[in-house]
């Protein structure tokens, strides 16, 4: 049995299906790919400012881990 949603989470899941949703390659019948499309794209976007593109996803991954064991 799945545990019950947080507001804090349900609230991170909607908010980033809506950034998928806007993206100009989303698919609605592949939506796994739209955001692994997404995801490079924003890896693209660091990569060119100059950011440590291993340590953005390093830090998004910790963040990921983190807010799944929450309880709000």
């Amino acid at each position: 049995m799945m545990a019950k949603e947080s507001k804090m989470m349900r609230l991170r899941t909607v908010s980033a299906m809506e950034a998928v949703k806007r993206y100009p390659c989303y698919d609605e019948y592949d939506v796994q790919s739209s955001i692994v499309d997404l995801l490079a794209d924003l890896l693209h976007l660091a990569a060119k400012r100059n950011y440590n593109t291993s340590e953005i996803l390093t830090r998004a991954t910790r963040h990921f881990d983190e807010e799944r064991k929450e309880k709000i």
